[in-house]
C-alpha cells in the first residue's frame, strides 16, 4: 500500500500528516557505502585507504558517486550488529503487535519489546541473518566497530609477524611479514532511539 509513496523526488508523494490534509514532511535519503581500497589517491600507490561512496544526484540521475578517501592506512574494517530479540521477561520481540505489559497497571515492563541489551551479535564468527525478520533493523541496539590501522611508513629492522582479529570473525589477518606496524582499534556504540 505504501509502495507508491516512497519516491526519490516530489512526483507521486502521497503521504500526509495526521490531519490528512497537509503533506507530510520529506526527508533526504542518506545512503553511504564504506569500503577499503588498495590505493589512496593514485591507483597503484599501495596505500590501503578507507573510502566512502554516497548516493546522490549526478547528471539528473541518482547514483553512487565516486569514492572519497577518508583515512589512509586502514587495512581492515568490520562492523558487528548487536540484536536485541528477547524481552526482559525472556519472550521474543514482536514490534508489529501492540505492547503487552507484564503488569498493565504500572506499565514498566513490556513482554514483547526488547530490553535494550544485545542478545546476539550479527557479523561475529558464523552469526548471520537468515531472513529480514531475523535481523530487523528496529532490533539493532548497538554496533561494534573494529579497524586495523597500519603505519604510514616502514620501520627499519621491524618485521610484522603478528596475526590480527577484527571482532569475532574466524579468519585472522596476517602475518603480513613486512615492515609496517599495525594496531587493532575496537569500540562499541550504543544506538539510542
Amino acid at each position: 500500500a505504501f509502495g507508491n509513496g516512497y519516491v526519490l523526488g516530489d512526483d507521486g508523494f502521497i503521504f500526509h500528516n495526521r490531519n490528512c490534509t497537509d503533506a507530510a514532511d520529506k526527508r533526504k535519503l542518506v545512503s553511504n557505502i564504506y569500503y577499503i581500497r588498495n590505493f589512496a589517491s593514485t591507483a597503484g600507490d599501495g596505500i590501503p585507504t578507507l573510502v566512502r561512496s554516497s548516493l546522490d544526484l549526478s547528471g539528473g540521475a541518482v547514483a553512487y558517486q565516486p569514492a572519497q578517501p577518508l583515512v589512509e592506512g586502514i587495512e581492515g574494517f568490520r562492523v558487528e550488529y548487536g540484536i536485541d530479540d528477547t524481552s526482559d521477561a525472556g519472550l521474543p520481540v514482536n514490534n508489529s503487535a501492540a505492547i503487552a505489559w507484564a503488569d498493565p497497571f504500572n506499565l514498566v515492563s513490556p513482554t514483547n519489546r526488547g530490553d535494550g541489551v544485545p542478545d546476539r551479535w550479527v557479523g561475529a564468527a558464523g552469526v548471520t541473518c537468515n531472513s529480514a525478520a531475523d535481523c530487523d533493523a528496529a532490533n539493532v541496539v548497538a554496533v561494534r566497530v573494529h579497524v586495523l590501522a597500519r603505519s604510514e611508513s616502514l620501520t627499519r629492522g621491524y618485521t610484522d609477524t603478528k596475526t590480527y582479529r577484527l571482532g569475532g570473525i574466524a579468519a585472522a589477518m596476517g602475518p603480513f611479514n613486512d615492515g609496517f606496524k599495525r594496531h587493532v582499534f575496537s569500540t562499541t556504540i550504543r544506538l539510542v532511539n
